[in-house]
C-alpha cells in the first residue's frame, strides 16, 4: 500500500516541481521570499541561542527542530526560485545550445575523420543557420554542407539543404530521390524525428531544396544539460551521416585535413 501511495505521489511532486521551475516571480516577491527565509532562519536561530542561554532544554529542542526542518525546505524554495526559467532564461539557454553547443559537438564529431572543419553559425531568434566547409584535395573550392536548426522550447526543426538533388513534391523515406540519404533518414526516424512529406524551400542563393525533420522535445529540455548534451551529440551524427553521404554521391575522397 505504501509502495503504491508513494508512485502516485512522486509524478506528483515532480509536475509540482517543474510548475516551480517555470515560474518567473517578479523582483518584489522575490524580495519577499528572501525576507521570509532570513526571518525564518534568524528566528531559528536566535531561539537556539537563547534557549542554550537559558539552559533550556525545551526551548533548545524545539529550535534544533525549527531549524533542522526548515534548512532543507528552505533551500529547495531558493533553488527553485531563484533558478527560475523565465522567458528571458529560457533565450539565452536557446541561443546558447544554437551558438555554442551544436557548433561544439559536430566539431567534436567530424574532427576524427575530416581535421579541421569550418562551421560558419548564424543565430537569429530561435533558429540558426550552418555551413560547414570542408578543404578538398585538387578541388578549388571547399565542399559544403548547410543546415539548419530551429528551436521552439518543446520542439526541434532540422533541415538538411540538399545542392543538386532534385526533390519530388511529396517523398518520403522510400524515395528513391533520397536513396543515398535513406541510412540516415532511418537513423534520425529511430531516434523520434519524423521527416515531412514535402521538401523545405530554401529562400537563400543558391536555391536548394532539403529534408525537414521535426521532433517533440522533452518539456524541461532546455533546463536540463543532459537532455541538451544528448540532442546535440545525436545531432551531430545526424550531421555526420549527411555530409558522409554527401560527399559519397559526388564521389569526392573523404580525406582528413
Amino acid at each position: 500500500m505504501a509502495e503504491t501511495q508513494n508512485k502516485g505521489a512522486s509524478p506528483a511532486s515532480n509536475e509540482l516541481v517543474s510548475w516551480l521551475r517555470m515560474l518567473a516571480l517578479p523582483l518584489w516577491i522575490r524580495a519577499a521570499i528572501s525576507v521570509l527565509i532570513v526571518s525564518v532562519i534568524a528566528s531559528g536561530l536566535a531561539l537556539l541561542a537563547h534557549g542554550i542561554w537559558a539552559r533550556e532544554a525545551e526551548q533548545v529542542s524545539s529550535a534544533i527542530a525549527l531549524v533542522t526542518v526548515s534548512l532543507p525546505v528552505l533551500m529547495i524554495v531558493i533553488a527553485l526560485v531563484f533558478g527560475q526559467n523565465s522567458d528571458r532564461k529560457l533565450k539565452e539557454l536557446t541561443t546558447q545550445v544554437l551558438q555554442h553547443n551544436i557548433p561544439d559537438a559536430v566539431r567534436a564529431n567530424l574532427s576524427d575523420a575530416y581535421g579541421k572543419v569550418d562551421i560558419q553559425t548564424g543565430v537569429r531568434g530561435c533558429g540558426a543557420d550552418y555551413t560547414l566547409s570542408l578543404s578538398m584535395p585538387g578541388q578549388e573550392l571547399p565542399f559544403q554542407q548547410r543546415f539548419r536548426v530551429e528551436l521552439n522550447v518543446r520542439k526541434a526543426n532540422v533541415c538538411f539543404w540538399l545542392a543538386n538533388v532534385a526533390l519530388p513534391a511529396r517523398l518520403d523515406a522510400n524515395s528513391e530521390a533520397v536513396a543515398v540519404f535513406r541510412h540516415v533518414i532511418l537513423g534520425a526516424l529511430a531516434e523520434g524525428y519524423q521527416l515531412n512529406d514535402a521538401p523545405a524551400l530554401s529562400a537563400g542563393e543558391p536555391t536548394s531544396r532539403g529534408l525537414l525533420f521535426f521532433r517533440s522535445l522533452d518539456p524541461e529540455f532546455l533546463v536540463r544539460p543532459d537532455q541538451r548534451l544528448y540532442f546535440v551529440q545525436d545531432l551531430s551524427f545526424c550531421v555526420r551521416g549527411f555530409l558522409d553521404a554527401s560527399l559519397a554521391s559526388t564521389k569526392q575522397p573523404q580525406v582528413r585535413a
